[in-house]
């Protein structure tokens, strides 16, 4: 014989149905808290600027001195002013933009020092010649006010962090940074 009791049809143990409304209760409670934590996170990333991202229009130049930063994880990319045709979440990013000139008078040098930058994942947008041919140094001009992917492109080359100048220039519109090869072009960690 079986000695499990038959279970009425049509009735509920109300034992069991107390059992059941706590057991929903607290999965209906675990899901608010679980909806929150997401929403929460949702909010931090969107709006509260996060150094591990490193974005570049954020960080100042007082940034360096407090943190350690591995430049090496960073993109040669930066993000675009919003446009009226994305939805506001959807912030579009571009590759930065470089001019290569040729500050020391070495045949081609622009357009071979173009060619490597391209394949690191950079916009060339201009390789010729510089204003004169006696520039010393390697120098990196920062024209857009990104000094955090000016210091990554001068660590990439294997360029001093002094030789990196915010020189701003509203003719350049098109234009990130600027890289005058100079005499010292063979002392740089990459090579054409």
């Amino acid at each position: 014989m079986n000695r499990i009791k038959p279970r009425l049809e049509g009735k509920i143990n109300k034992f069991d149905l107390e059992k059941r409304v706590r057991l929903l209760t607290i999965l209906v409670g675990l899901q608010i808290i679980l909806l929150c934590f997401i929403l929460y996170k949702q909010f931090q990333i969107s709006v509260i600027p996060d150094r591990t991202r490193q974005n570049p229009q954020v960080m100042d130049s007082t940034d360096f001195d407090k943190e350690e930063i591995n430049l090496k994880e960073i993109e040669p990319i930066v993000r675009e002013p919003e446009s009226g045709q994305l939805p506001p979440e959807i912030i579009p990013i571009r590759p930065v933009r470089i001019e290569v000139l040729n500050g020391c008078g070495v045949n081609r040098l622009a357009s071979r020092y173009a060619d490597l930058l391209r394949k690191e994942g950079y916009d060339i947008r201009d390789s010729r010649n510089a204003d004169h041919k006696q520039y010393p140094n390697t120098l990196i001009l920062d024209r857009t006010q990104l000094e955090f992917q000016a210091i990554r492109l001068a660590e990439l080359m294997g360029i001093e962090r002094t030789q990196v100048t915010t020189l701003p220039d509203p003719k350049l519109v098109d234009i990130d940074l600027t890289i005058i090869l100079g005499k010292d072009y063979k002392n740089l960690k990459i090579k054409p």
